[in-house]
C-alpha cells in the first residue's frame, strides 16, 4: 500500500499471495487479534480483489490448518449466487475445486437428537470430509476488524492509511482537501450501505449469522458467509449458529446489531480526525445516518413486499398485524412461500376466502397438524380482509401492485436442506469409512442446476425439483446442521 492506495490491477504479488491481519469486536466487547486464517488473496484486477479460501495456512492461521471443506464451499457459492439474484449487496464466488486431501471437521450425527426440540447445539462429532478452494471476488475484502485493530494498537499512521484506501475504494471525494470532512463522508457512507444491506437481508429472510465485526465489509456487501440460512417458520428470533446462544446476531436483531458495529468502527475511524477528539463525535454521526438510512430502506422493504404505492401508516400497521400473527401461528408460517403467494391475494376481484386458499400453501400445519388443519385460520382471514380492503383504496389491485410484489418477493431462496443435496451429491459431508478423497464417481449437476435457479429467484423453473418452490420438507425441519449449525 502507497499512500493509502492499492495499484488497480497488481502484477507482483508474492506467489504465496496476501493475507492480512485485523481484530474483532463483537458487539462492543474486543476479542483481539485475527486475520486472514485460510483466505488469500493472489491478484487484483479491473477493481475487484480476487481470493482463494482453503488453499493454505497463513501467519493468521492460529494453529489450524488454513483448509475449508467442500460442504463449506459449496454453501458459500450457492449463498452468493443466490444473494446476487435476489439484488442483496454479497460477494461473488466464481468456483469450487476439489483438492483431493481429506481434512477432519466436528459435524453432525444423524442419531444426535430427536429433531423439533427447540434446543441448538455445536457438532460433536469428528469426520472426515473432502477439502476444496473457494475462489471468490470483491471490490475489496477490506473488514471493519482492519481498522479497529489499528486503532486499539495506537498505531495512527497505519490507521490513516487504511482510512486513505477505504475512501478510495469507495470513491469518497477530495472536499476541496478538507480531511476532516472526508473522514465524516466515509464514514456516513459506510453507515448507508450497511443500513441498506441489513434492510435487504429482511427483505428475503436472510440470517448471517455471525456479525462480528471481522464479518462486516465496509463496502456493505455480504462477507464470509459461515453459519448462515434463510428463515423457514417465520420467527423474529431466528438464529441457526449456536454460538450465539443470546441472539444478539438474529434475524430481527441484525439492524440493531449493525448499528453496534458502525458505531465502534465509526469511533476507531473518527481517531484520524484532525484536531483530535473526533471519535465519538463521528460515532453519533454515524447513528444518525444509519437511522435515517435504514428506516427509508424498511419502509420500502415493507411496502413493496405489501404491494403498496406509497408506504403510510396503514402499511405499517398491516405489516406489524401480519408479523405478529406468523410469530404465533402454531407449527409456523414458511416466510418465502407466504409471501411469494401472496402476489395471487385480491388478483381479479377474488375474496377472503380465495386470497386464504392463495396463501395455505405457506403453512407447515398441512405437513405437521392432525388433518392439516391451520388452527389460525379466522385470524388469517380476519387480516386478510383488512388487506384486501386496504389495497382496494389505494387501487391496487391491477398489474401495477402484482409488479411491485414479484421484484420484492422471490419465489426460491438457497435454503440449507437444497445446499445440503447439492453438496452431498458432490461429495460434500462427513465420509464414510473407508471412502477416500476421489470425486471422479461424484454427481455436480445438481449444483450446477441450482446455481441457475437461485440465480434468477423471481421466476420458475420448469424441469427442476419442485420442492425448492415449497416448504421445506419435512424429513428436514429442525435437521442439525440445517435447522441450526456452527
Amino acid at each position: 500500500m502507497k499512500n493509502g492506495k492499492l495499484p488497480r490491477t497488481v502484477t507482483n504479488w508474492d506467489a504465496e499471495g496476501l493475507a492480512t491481519v485485523y481484530g474483532c469486536h463483537c458487539g462492543t466487547e474486543y476479542f483481539g487479534q485475527l486475520g486472514d486464517g485460510r483466505a488469500v488473496t493472489i491478484t487484483e484486477h479491473e477493481g475487484y480483489e480476487i481470493q482463494l479460501k482453503g488453499s493454505t495456512q497463513t501467519p493468521f492461521s492460529r494453529g489450524f490448518d488454513g483448509k475449508a471443506t467442500l460442504r463449506g464451499c459449496v454453501r458459500e457459492l450457492l449463498g452468493c449466487e443466490g444473494l446476487s439474484g435476489l439484488n442483496v449487496p454479497t460477494t461473488l464466488s466464481l468456483s469450487v475445486i476439489g483438492t483431493g486431501e481429506i481434512i477432519e471437521r466436528p459435524w453432525y450425527s444423524n442419531n444426535d437428537q430427536p429433531r423439533n426440540t427447540g434446543r441448538k447445539f455445536p457438532p460433536m462429532h469428528m469426520g472426515r470430509e473432502r477439502a476444496a478452494v473457494l475462489t471468490r471476488l470483491a471490490k475489496s475484502f477490506l473488514r471493519m476488524g482492519h481498522f479497529e485493530i489499528h486503532w486499539l494498537r495506537g498505531e495512527s499512521e497505519e490507521l490513516r492509511k487504511l482510512v486513505l484506501h477505504g475512501m478510495d475504494v469507495l470513491d469518497i471525494g477530495d472536499y476541496d482537501g478538507d480531511w476532516n470532512v472526508r473522514v465524516k463522508e466515509f464514514v456516513n457512507e459506510v453507515s448507508r450501505r450497511q443500513a441498506y444491506l441489513v434492510a435487504s437481508w429482511l427483505r428475503v429472510g436472510y440470517c448471517q449469522g455471525n456479525m462480528n465485526s471481522d464479518n462486516t465489509a465496509v463496502t456493505g456487501v455480504t462477507l464470509d458467509l459461515g453459519p448462515f440460512a434463510f428463515v423457514d417458520k417465520y420467527s423474529r428470533d431466528f438464529q441457526p449458529f449456536t454460538s450465539d446462544g443470546g441472539g444478539r446476531f438474529g434475524l430481527c436483531m441484525q439492524p440493531s446489531a449493525a448499528l453496534t458495529a458502525v458505531k465502534v468502527w465509526a469511533t476507531a475511524v473518527g481517531a484520524c480526525v484532525e484536531g483530535g477528539g473526533g471519535g465519538e463525535e463521528i460515532a453519533m454521526e454515524a447513528e444518525r445516518t444509519f437511522r435515517e438510512a435504514f428506516e427509508k430502506e424498511w419502509r420500502e422493504v415493507r411496502r413493496r413486499k405489501l404491494g403498496f404505492e406509497t408506504y403510510t401508516a396503514r402499511v405499517g400497521d398491516l405489516w406489524g398485524g401480519l408479523e405478529e400473527l406468523m410469530e404465533r401461528t402454531k407449527h409456523g408460517v414458511d416466510f418465502t412461500v407466504l409471501f411469494a403467494s401472496m402476489v395471487n391475494v385480491g388478483t381479479g376481484g377474488a375474496g377472503v376466502e380465495e386470497g386464504w386458499e392463495a396463501i395455505r400453501e405457506a403453512f407447515y400445519a398441512l405437513d405437521e397438524a392432525p388433518g392439516g388443519r391451520v388452527e389460525e385460520e379466522d385470524e388469517w382471514k380476519v387480516w386478510l380482509r383488512e388487506y384486501l380492503e386496504a389495497i382496494e383504496a389505494e387501487g391496487g389491485r391491477g398489474e401495477g401492485r402484482v409488479d411491485i410484489m414479484t421484484g420484492a418477493n422471490p419465489l426460491v431462496v438457497p435454503r440449507n436442506w437444497i445446499m445440503y443435496e447439492c453438496y452431498e451429491k458432490a461429495g460434500g459431508g462427513p465420509l464414510a469409512e473407508g471412502e477416500g478423497g476421489g470425486g471422479e464417481d461424484k454427481d455436480f449437476e445438481k449444483i450446477r442446476d441450482m446455481m441457475e435457479v437461485v440465480a434468477n429467484p423471481y421466476q420458475i423453473y420448469g424441469g427442476v425439483d419442485e420442492r425448492i418452490y415449497g416448504r421445506t420438507p419435512k424429513e428436514y425441519v429442525g435437521k442439525p446442521g440445517l435447522a441450526f449449525l456452527s
